[in-house]
């Protein structure tokens, strides 16, 4: 696959990339590399957009911890399964579309403090995002998560 990569990096006139240190990798491909950093609609975060907390996170005791996002083989899950049956006042909330054939979730969802909620709307973002305490990037570390 990364010697797929690489060849269409060269034939093609430019590449996008979304973090500097893919731009720079692609760069010993192609010297036409743009920068394209992810972008965000920052008045959507406003405070005054999300004062309604979504019943079903206002329903979990607090403190509240949650991953908003694809629930892929992405996340460690291991580590949050470990992490979160140790800390059973902690609730875990995983919100977004689930990829069960990427990815065993058994364990975690076993745990009675971890809670997941199914895909948002993005404009529902913010507001979810409010009613938690904590918000993790639970991913594995390697060479795709590394470039994200």
């Amino acid at each position: 696959m990364a010697a797929m990569e690489a060849e269409l990096c060269r034939k093609v006139d430019l590449v996008f990339a979304r973090t500097e240190a893919l731009t720079a990798a692609k760069r010993r491909y192609n010297a036409r590399v743009e920068f394209l950093p992810g972008g965000v609609d920052i008045d959507l975060f406003d405070p005054a957009h999300h004062e309604i907390v979504p019943p079903a996170i206002a329903a979990l005791p607090r403190p509240r911890v949650g991953f908003l996002g694809t629930i892929d083989d992405r996340l460690d899950v291991e580590l949050l399964s470990a992490t979160f049956a140790q800390l059973p006042d902690v609730h875990l909330v995983m919100a977004g579309a689930t990829k069960p054939h990427l990815v065993d979730l058994s364990a975690l969802a076993a745990l009675p403090n971890v809670h997941f909620l199914p895909a948002y709307q993005h404009h529902d973002a913010p507001a979810m995002i409010a009613a938690l305490d904590l918000c993790l990037i639970p991913y594995r570390l390697n060479s795709y998560t590394e470039g994200l």
